[in-house]
């Protein structure tokens, strides 16, 4: 994740106590978290969603992120860094939804406030299913269920030159899933050109006791 200064990521975790997870990277970064919304499902299976945010933050090319906690299970994180974000008070809008037993999720409407925003849309679910991407989004990582070990999660992103409404959809295959997703936008610094705006390799990395798992 060389050259970037301004990383977010898409998480999801099992039950309720993996929102207040330790949200953490080999950096030593320290991360925002936007408000998650209820999830569905219940006990072990209740999945929750969360994009984490972090500024001037400190990059490498082989930077690893982990959830680390107790009482949840099944993480999974998605991670992408940019540049050409504001380094103080970045964040700008979110929305968020949930999900069970569909096969298509939206968010919900997000406009952003000013143009040339960065307008990121996450996903996480428990289908073994690579979901399809929403329309007019790229995909920097997106990763189907790993049975006994993580979440399916994914991570778009848009660069708006004008500020306009979205409501990111998802989806997938199989309907036997709960599913949560995310958007969230974020402003661009005064300075930047459509040109400074970097997107560098995402990774995601599940920990599961003591270990890192791809």
């Amino acid at each position: 994740m060389t050259g970037a200064d301004f990383i977010v990521t898409v998480s999801g975790t099992s039950k309720t106590p993996g929102l207040s997870a330790t949200h953490t990277d080999s950096e030593g970064n320290s991360y925002t978290a936007l408000t998650a919304p209820d999830g569905p499902g219940s006990g072990n299976q209740d999945l929750r969603g969360r994009i984490h945010h972090c500024a001037n933050a400190i990059v490498s090319g082989s930077m690893t992120f982990t959830r680390s906690g107790s009482s949840f299970s099944y993480p999974a994180i998605a991670a992408a860094g940019y540049s050409g974000i504001k380094t103080t008070s970045p964040f700008d809008v979110q929305t968020n939804s949930h999900g069970s037993g569909v096969t298509t999720l939206a968010s919900g409407t997000a406009t952003p406030s000013e143009d040339n925003c960065l307008v990121i849309a996450g996903f996480a679910s428990n289908n073994t299913n690579t979901p399809t991407v929403p329309s007019g989004f790229t995909s920097r990582e997106s990763r189907a269920l790993v049975g006994g070990l993580a979440y399916g999660v994914s991570l778009s992103d848009q660069i708006q030159t004008t500020a306009t409404a979205r409501n990111p959809s998802w989806s997938w295959t199989s309907n036997n899933n709960d599913a949560v997703a995310l958007t969230a936008s974020f402003k661009a610094a005064a300075a930047a050109g459509h040109s400074h705006r970097k997107v560098n390799n995402s990774r995601l990395l599940a920990k599961i006791g003591g270990g890192l798992a791809s």
